[in-house]
């Protein structure tokens, strides 16, 4: 939990919680290893069904920045200018926690 902790900067109770409802749900296995408990994925096809997910709800995302960028280049071309972009190409994924 702490590494979890660390890596999120959420709350300990926060972390616990959510873990908790992990498990509970079988999302989530834990291993008890004296005072340190390991955290594991009950079945890692999960990952593909999130990848996928990611996939399609990113798609319209992905369109609307290629078309952003493309307007910003018209734009720059017209004026002579360029415009800083304050936006990113893709969204990041978000790391697995295993």
């Amino acid at each position: 939990m702490t590494q979890i902790r660390e890596a999120t900067s959420a709350p300990s109770s926060s972390v616990s919680q959510q873990l908790a409802g992990l498990r509970g749900r079988n999302i989530l296995t834990a291993e008890r290893r004296g005072t340190t408990i390991i955290y594991r994925v009950a079945d890692e096809d999960r990952f593909e069904l999130l990848d996928v997910a990611r996939r399609i709800f990113n798609a319209p995302l992905s369109d609307t920045i290629d078309l952003l960028r493309l307007a910003a280049d018209e734009t720059g071309a017209a004026d002579g200018t360029r415009h800083k972009r304050a936006y990113t190409l893709r969204p990041p994924s978000p790391p697995r926690i295993i």
